[in-house]
């Protein structure tokens, strides 16, 4: 029987190779009649107990394998690997991996990876129908003790793990890559990350009671902790609960660090970089005594990672057949692989998806405690982003049906939303920054979460009170824009939340509001975004105007444009797309740069049919309409502005304003009183018309993201 030697060494057979990179490919066979070339410069190291056999190999640059004393050009044979390992520092893999006398699945490359085979090795079978779960458990058990880089080969295959513990045949692999080209599997579960007890995480405090982005050291509440952290291991800080309940917690504000040292007789914990945030020790407190379950947190929490998490984990070209892929990891990367349902990333530093696929039915929903979180080249129906716990998101080169929902910090490039982009979290938290660029985007929906618990507070000096039991916790969140309402749809007063407290009975949400407000308290809702830049993009009207923006990161609704004919109109006053707009009006410019010729005596253009709602200011009650009218029978350009306007030709009217806020819609029409149609005359007599509105908000964004990175505040 003709023996096969499996080798680390990246080439096709027959073949000369050169190596480099090779060493981390994937296994290669020889067999008789194969041509074998060795470079000189070139080590290549095996496992003690493989087989080199090149039974009716033609050896190219070599006459014989000589035994190994660690010189360059010589092949490692069995009975001389282990010293050759030793004389590069490499260490013996721990354990056994079976019995490598016969199977030669096994070898390790000169920077200390290991190759295994999931059938070769450990039995698989890999049929759909036979069980696999041992296999998978006895690979997981000898990884888990391995130090070094592992890669395991899943051959082609439908494999069946049908117990729980095979399902975690990643966890607790330090450096693990999956490659499962052709491969298919019922089920996995990844690993833990925040510990679903209430002994592994402790609460903060600081001298200033507060512990402020750039300082590297935090301090226990209670000195006893101290032995809940060990120096070397990671550790996650956290503040402010958004949901009170759940597993794992949802904090609004989080980081993953390394801890240095303890220092047991003062509880201070060193860290191995600056926090960011700042992190307030007096934020509302949820759930912190359940033995059973995680603390909820909410002031300044530090949690003990689970060891396992400490992992970089990368699943190339499998096909996942679990409804949702659960766990996490340090560093997760998905590489070609596809999925019934797209992972839920949860509690990872970063996880990445690439060139990966979607063949399933259900939604994808994305969970929370993720700082760096992307899909590249990625094709699915909907990711819903339920918390803004995802600190940065990178959509780059997909093609999504909806994108429901946006991280903290979320950039969207190169990609085709064919049905609506829903920006804003969905349920918990907001969106600071929105970044749009070289897109296609059908639909864009800002989400506007009506605080309705507002009701029941009380207002005094910019300070909301709320019974701790009735408070929102999702809704209002540190830094977080929102707006008061002058009536329904009818935004207002925009305002800050610079700090949330509580005594124990109840809440504080402090604001940037006056001592003196007109709009009703009770009507509160969340502000869509602070900051959006849109560039080079495509799509609906809203899109449109933020591409053409010439500034850019204001808040949503700060700039709308249009170029309109005669055939932008139809026969009502929703033929022309409507935009958000909203804000303090700067600048209203008309151009009619083509005047009408047709068969009617007048035809005007209005901004919104009955005119845009408008309040005095942005902290008025009374909600008014603003109408003014261009007679398209002249050409020429009609800027208005507060109390200035110029251009202004015979038959406009009502183009001299005031300070007025508008709140929050524009859909231009043409027609003396209501829409009049000219889509039946011939166009060289409709008007040409551009439209261009700027507004004021009063809003700074306050943070930023840069090239994907963790943010930095300003």
């Amino acid at each position: 029987m003709e023996r096969i030697v499996k080798i680390l060494l990246a080439l096709v057979l027959s073949t000369a190779i050169t190596l480099g990179e090779e060493l981390k490919s994937r296994p290669v066979e020889f067999g008789a009649g194969s041509s074998l070339k060795i470079d000189a410069g070139v080590q290549v190291y095996a496992l003690p107990g493989s087989i080199w056999d090149f039974t009716g190999a033609t050896l190219r640059g070599l006459t014989r394998l000589p035994a190994v004393t660690g010189q360059s050009g010589k092949f490692a044979t069995n009975d001389a690997a282990s010293a050759n390992r030793q004389s590069i520092g490499q260490s013996a893999p721990i354990g056994s991996v079976g019995d490598l006398n016969s199977k030669r699945s096994t070898f390790a490359a000169g920077a200390g990876a290991y190759y295994v085979n999931i059938k070769t090795d450990y039995g698989a079978v890999g049929d759909g129908v036979t069980s696999d779960a041992t296999a998978f458990i006895n690979f997981n058990t000898w990884a888990r003790a391995q130090t070094g880089q592992i890669y395991l080969i899943l051959p082609p295959g439908d494999y069946k793990l049908d117990n729980f513990s095979s399902q975690r045949f990643t966890a607790g692999v330090k450096k693990l890559v999956v490659e499962g080209y052709g491969a298919s599997i019922n089920d996995i579960y990844l690993g833990i990350g925040i510990q679903q007890n209430n002994t592994t995480s402790a609460l903060l405090s600081a001298i200033t009671n507060d512990l402020v982005g750039g300082t590297s050291t935090v301090t226990l509440t209670t000195l006893s902790e101290y032995t809940r952290f060990t120096a070397g291991t990671w550790v996650a800080i956290t503040a402010y609960d958004m949901q009170t309940y759940g597993y794992p917690p949802n904090p609004y504000y989080f980081e993953f660090r390394k801890v240095v040292s303890v220092n047991s007789s003062t509880g201070q914990i060193v860290l191995d970089r600056p926090l960011l945030n700042k992190y307030s020790t007096t934020y509302p407190k949820y759930s912190q005594v359940n033995g059973s379950n995680a603390s909820q947190g909410g002031p300044a929490t530090l949690y003990a990672m689970h060891p396992n998490w400490d992992q970089d984990l990368i699943i190339k070209g499998l096909k996942f057949n679990s409804p949702v892929v659960y766990g996490s990891a340090r560093s997760i990367t998905y590489v070609d692989c596809s999925f019934k349902t797209l992972p839920s990333p949860s509690v990872s530093l970063d996880v990445t998806h690439t060139n990966c696929t979607y063949h399933g039915t259900a939604r994808t929903e994305v969970d929370k405690m993720v700082s760096l979180l992307r899909y590249d080249n990625v094709m699915t129906k909907t990711l819903d982003f339920q918390s803004a716990s995802i600190e940065n998101c990178i959509i780059s080169s997909c093609r999504l049906d909806e994108l429901s929902g946006t991280a903290k910090h979320q950039v969207v490039e190169n990609t085709n939303i064919t049905d609506e982009l829903r920006f804003g979290s969905l349920g918990y938290g907001d969106t600071q920054n929105l970044i749009i660029n070289n897109c296609q985007v059908n639909s864009f929906v800002p989400t506007i979460q009506p605080a309705t618990g507002a009701n029941s507070s009380t207002f005094s000096n910019g300070t909301f009170t709320f019974l701790k039991s009735s408070f929102l916790t999702n809704v209002f969140t540190p830094g977080r824009l929102m707006l008061l309402t002058a009536g329904s749809n009818n935004y207002a007063l925009p305002f800050r939340i610079t700090n949330i407290r509580e005594d124990g009975t109840h809440v504080f949400v402090d604001t940037t509001l006056p001592a003196t407000i007109n709009v009703p308290l009770w009507s509160v809702v969340t502000h869509p975004c602070p900051s959006v830049t849109v560039q080079n993009s495509r799509g609906c009207q809203d899109v449109l105007n933020m591409s053409n923006d010439p500034i850019k990161g204001r808040p949503f609704g700060s700039y709308a444009s249009y170029h309109l004919t005669g055939g932008s109109f139809g026969s009502s006053a929703t033929s022309v797309p409507r935009s958000w707009i909203l804000g303090n009006l700067v600048k209203l410019r008309v151009n009619v740069i083509r005047p009408y010729t047709g068969t009617l005596s007048s035809l005007n253009l209005h901004l919104e049919d009955f005119g845009v709602k408008v309040l005095s200011d942005a902290n008025g009650s009374s909600v008014t309409a603003f109408d003014p009218v261009i007679n398209l029978k002249i050409a020429g350009e009609r800027v208005i502005m507060p109390g200035r306007t110029t251009g202004k030709q015979s038959g406009d009217s009502n183009i001299n304003i005031g300070n007025y806020w508008i709140c929050p819609y524009l859909q231009p029409y043409l027609g003396p009183g209501h829409p009049s149609i000219i889509s039946s005359e011939n166009e060289t007599v409709w008007p040409i018309v551009d439209v261009e509105l700027t507004t004021d908000q009063g809003i700074v964004a306050v943070e930023s993201v840069i090239s994907g990175k963790r943010r930095v505040r300003k």
